[in-house]
């Protein structure tokens, strides 16, 4: 039993070097072997999707890197793209997970808007927070900060990484 896991951790470790190795592109096919075991065929790369991931791609901020879903959950095979990207395209017909790190920012709010003006079919965001910059020695009474902003609003689900009450968004931890 226990080699038998060992081997699979193997092979999924492996899956992930082959992933990290890869030439960067604008946007990448997500390896079905990553995402599910049922789609190890030779043409997967070809298949056509409406399925899009976007979240801020930097192999240097852990957070950022290992935030989106399809790392934790099973997905038919789709496209990745970094949401800094302006030539990643999205089409109405899309539906796509938009996520997590700290993307709700005035940093990120061009990018955001991009990604509303696209209109995709259905706009999913995952375990996002909201980032701003501050005093790091001050402490917020309740309520004196606003830890939403409306950087999220156009999205038709909404689950974010910020606990709060009352709770404005789903809370996914």
């Amino acid at each position: 039993m226990i080699k038998r896991i060992f081997l699979k951790i193997l092979y999924k470790l492996k899956s992930l070097f082959q992933y990290f190795n890869r030439k960067s592109n604008a946007s990448i096919v997500i390896p079905p072997e990553i995402i599910d075991g049922s789609f190890r065929k030779s043409n997967y790369s070809s298949a056509k999707t409406n399925l899009k991931f976007i979240f801020r791609v930097d192999k240097k901020n852990v957070g950022d890197w290992w935030c989106p879903p399809w790392r934790y959950f099973q997905f038919k095979p789709g496209i990745v793209g970094d949401i800094l990207n302006p030539e990643f395209k999205i089409n109405e017909t899309d539906i796509l997970i938009l996520g997590g790190g700290g993307i709700g920012s005035e940093f990120f709010l061009p990018h955001l808007n991009r990604i509303k003006e696209a209109k995709a079919n259905v706009s999913i965001l995952w375990g996002a927070g909201v980032d701003s910059l501050n005093n790091t020695g001050e402490v917020f009474s309740h309520g004196d900060h606003d830890l939403y902003g409306n950087y999220f609003d156009f999205l038709d689900e909404k689950g974010i990484r910020v606990f709060s009450n009352p709770q404005k968004f789903n809370y996914v931890p």
